[in-house]
């Protein structure tokens, strides 16, 4: 006050009488006499404790969710309804097809190649058409990292925003493609071949097993294997299968017994059986 006359919003934190403390917002200038001395001062005093609580709070949830963005592997991205990026969050800066400075401030189809740019604007605009949300599936060469496999999933933000997870789903992709080729290299096989998870549901059946069992693979996929045991031997199936899959190797099932199937109609035939683990 005593070099500028003025002070405006100055913050403090201030003690009542009985002890308490709050926070004041103070503006005030000095008023001078002719001769340039200070004769007095005026000016308002506000509080702002719960401003400042509502700022204290505000820093606290940015910092939870900063926190939040750095321990998941997703890179976050916030567009506006033309494409344009406002901000982002990664926690991996090496998954990112260019420098921030490059893209900020641009639009999708400014900074991304034509095809993953068309698919992201159509993701967009189907969030602007519906106000719900979307999603998209693309490859993109990142340097040192090769060809990599990404999935957007695209919400709503704010009347003039919109948030864009996007996650490298490459090693799914790669497992996915894994999965494919093993169970074509089954379908083909000539015997009946079924797979199942150590909970006892089939997750896998050819087509060889359909034309021996009766079953459709949309019939029996999801099912217990052991609607394909006659029901005299149902009830010691579940323990015979737990312990296989405590102890998972190549082996002939029931070995030196006579083992049974059982028809979708309800007939029973002799079988021989191999296991394996996958």
């Amino acid at each position: 006050l005593e070099v500028a006359d003025a002070v405006t919003r100055f913050e403090s934190q201030v003690r009542r009488k009985d002890g308490s403390t709050l926070w004041i917002s103070l503006s005030a200038r000095a008023v001078r006499g002719g001769d340039g001395s200070v004769l007095y001062y005026e000016g308002t005093v506000e509080d702002v404790t719960k401003l400042k609580q509502t700022q204290d709070q505000l820093r606290d949830k940015a910092a939870e969710l900063e926190a939040v963005f750095a321990a998941l592997p997703d890179i976050y991205f916030c567009t506006d309804l033309e494409g344009k990026i406002c901000d982002f969050r990664t926690s991996q800066p090496a998954a990112l097809l260019v420098p921030p400075e490059v893209f900020l401030r641009r639009r999708i189809d400014e900074v991304l190649p034509a095809d993953v740019a068309a698919a992201l604007m159509q993701a967009i605009e189907e969030v602007k058409t519906t106000g719900g949300r979307a999603r998209a599936e693309y490859v993109l060469a990142i340097r040192d990292l090769g060809l990599r496999n990404f999935e957007a999933r695209l919400s709503p933000l704010q009347a003039d925003r919109i948030v864009a997870v996007i996650r490298d789903i490459t090693d799914l992709k790669r497992a996915e493609a894994r999965v494919a080729f093993q169970a074509s290299l089954l379908d083909e096989v000539q015997n009946a071949g079924s797979a199942t998870v150590p909970a006892g549901t089939v997750t896998f059946w050819n087509r060889h097993a359909e034309k021996l069992f009766g079953y459709s693979r949309d019939e029996l996929v999801g099912q217990w294997v052991e609607v394909l045991v006659p029901r005299r031997f149902r009830k010691h199936h579940p323990g015979h299968r737990t312990g296989y899959f405590a102890n998972p190797k190549v082996r002939s099932m029931g070995a030196g017994l006579d083992l049974f199937g059982l028809r979708k109609d309800g007939s029973e035939f002799p079988i021989e059986i191999s296991l394996s683990p996958l």
